[in-house]
């Protein structure tokens, strides 16, 4: 049993259904002779047939990390970078994305207000937009697997948290308004 795509792999629906039933058929010509069945099915469909097969699967208890990679530095020596403690370093960028996150949420909140007064001008719609697309770029960033997991080299990190706090300094002067005229 083979499973087949995943998100965002394939744009085209019809041609790539096209081309998976091509396969699909020539598989099951050449596959006839080894015992083997070319079929599309749902995912629920395939679970219904590993679960029938009675297979039984190695459980791993240990971390998939340490990783590590091996370079040259400039002297053509070599350097061994680790990337350890997947969920437990780096919290202080943890905790940052994590108030960020809460931060986008508010502003987001005050955007959408925003957009539904009518008595807004077009360049203060236009300004809400804009901070609100900087925060969420640098949010959407920090999420990335070496980002938040601190599994990045420090300066990597250091760059990140600049990003954010940039994005959220931008966030606050729009946000402070009206918070301002809230009160």
């Amino acid at each position: 049993m083979l499973l087949h795509g995943d998100d965002f792999a394939f744009m085209n629906a019809f041609a790539n259904f096209e081309q998976l039933r091509k396969m699909i058929k020539l598989g099951n010509e050449f596959g006839a002779e080894h015992n083997i069945t070319f079929k599309m099915s749902t995912p629920s469909e395939y679970v219904s047939a590993v679960n029938k097969e009675n297979a039984t699967f190695p459980i791993k208890y240990d971390e998939f990390l340490n990783y590590y990679q091996q370079e040259k530095d400039k002297d053509n020596r070599t350097q061994y970078n680790f990337w350890s403690g997947f969920y437990t370093s780096r919290p202080g960028i943890k905790a940052h994305v994590k108030t960020a996150s809460h931060q986008y949420q508010a502003q987001s909140k005050v955007v959408a207000r925003k957009m539904i007064d009518q008595s807004v001008k077009e360049s203060e719609v236009t300004e809400y937009l804009k901070s609100n697309d900087i925060f969420l770029d640098q949010l959407a960033i920090l999420q990335h697997h070496d980002a938040v997991t601190g599994t990045s080299n420090q300066y990597v990190t250091y760059d990140y948290q600049y990003r954010l706090q940039r994005a959220q300094d931008i966030a606050d002067i729009t946000y402070k308004k009206e918070v301002i005229k809230a009160v």
